[in-house]
């Protein structure tokens, strides 16, 4: 789709040249009709008045189990905090949105000063959820990546940077800003382990006695794990296909 201010919005579909990442995988129609000839992953890439855009396409290999049910409180918070939240955003909001598994960590080599946060902060939730939770060399996605970077407020800002079609996560980003200073205190652990629940998929701020509630910057006092309620959220959300979108009886189907 192309803006100008005097014809308005224009179709560039058909004059994009298409192509793919994987052929082995997903093949493109000169139209840009992407058909899964094999499971896996790639990019679908559209070229027009020299730009390039790509979007991350998923083939299964079996069907993908299309409706179900989840406790209703459970199916409440999931709506509230990632399904419609209103705090770091929902791409498409209306179905969830969670990163594909395993959840890939990539830490920035400016990172370093503070290298022990991640692997303590991971280590709370894998041990809260059991979910697989790996460290990456490589700056690739789909992944979240932990950088440091200058910043006015004395606290971390957790964004969500880009999506898939299926709402999955390509790119989520915590930022650290450098005035923390080095090493790893309670406090800045206790951010940290904070942001890598926002990772997961908890997109505000409930509070429910763990470490999701926001504190004011100043305020981090010690280390709080995550709750069990809060564990029981990112559960019951990576239970869940991608794609799905949850009613507030806690009926779910695949849209």
């Amino acid at each position: 789709m192309k803006y100008d201010p005097v014809l308005g919005k224009t179709d560039l579909t058909g004059s994009a040249t298409w192509s793919t990442s994987d052929a082995s995988v997903v093949v493109v129609s000169p139209a840009g009709l992407a058909i899964g000839v094999a499971a896996g992953k790639a990019d679908v890439l559209a070229a027009v008045e020299g730009l390039t855009a790509a979007i991350g396409v998923r083939v299964l290999s079996s069907p993908v189990l299309a409706a179900g049910q989840i406790e209703t409180e459970a199916a409440a918070d999931i709506i509230a905090y990632n399904q419609e939240a209103a705090g770091l955003g929902n791409f498409h909001k209306g179905t969830i949105t969670r990163f594909d598994l395993p959840v890939r960590v990539y830490v920035d080599p400016s990172f370093a000063p503070f290298a022990d946060c991640p692997q303590r902060a991971v280590k709370w939730w894998q041990s809260a959820t059991g979910l697989p939770i790996v460290f990456i060399d490589s700056n690739i996605e789909p992944r979240f990546q932990m950088l440091v970077r200058p910043m006015a407020d004395d606290r971390g800002v957790t964004s969500i940077d880009s999506v898939n079609l299926d709402n999955s996560f390509r790119t989520v980003t915590f930022r650290m800003p450098t005035s923390w200073g080095s090493g790893c205190p309670p406090p800045y652990e206790d951010s940290v382990t904070h942001e890598v629940g926002h990772a997961l998929g908890i997109l505000g701020h409930p509070d429910w006695g763990g470490v999701m509630a926001y504190l004011a910057p100043g305020a981090w006092t010690g280390v709080r794990p995550p709750s069990a309620r809060e564990a029981r959220f990112v559960v019951e959300l990576y239970k869940l296909p991608l794609g799905a979108h949850v009613e507030p009886d806690g009926t779910w189907l695949v849209r």
